[in-house]
């Protein structure tokens, strides 16, 4: 993916497509005769990964990511989202990100969605 989508419902349907593994699954309606006739498709509820940190806490807990506040030197913060193995902490923390495996955003959902999709389009 060249470009990050921006928070939103796209970018919440790309982390729980690609990252989640969910999707639609077929409704279906049994026949007499035994067999199976599909009745229609049915999309499961997106949660909405890239603004609710709940959501995207359960993004971080299935890839293993780490969410680490940074300031932004004007008295502001951003987050940055990596692979939990990337962080040491002994008196301070330390970070020793992969390249391309640490993601900075404005907001902590965003980070955790940018760094998810990042990291599963790596092993593909």
């Amino acid at each position: 993916m060249d470009e990050m989508p921006t928070a939103g419902r796209e970018l919440d349907a790309l982390v729980a497509e690609r990252v989640m593994g969910m999707g639609s699954q077929w409704t279906v309606r049994l026949n007499d005769d035994g067999t199976f006739t599909p009745t229609g498709e049915v999309w499961y509820e997106c949660p909405e990964f890239s603004t609710d940190i709940y959501a995207a806490y359960r993004v971080m807990q299935k890839l293993g990511l780490a969410l680490v506040p940074q300031s932004d030197g004007d008295g502001g913060w951003t987050w940055l989202a990596c692979d939990l193995t990337s962080v040491s902490y002994a008196g301070t923390i330390t970070l020793d990100p992969k390249p391309g495996t640490a993601w900075s955003a404005p907001t902590a959902p965003l980070a955790v969605c940018w760094c998810a999709l990042a990291s599963v389009e790596g092993r593909e």
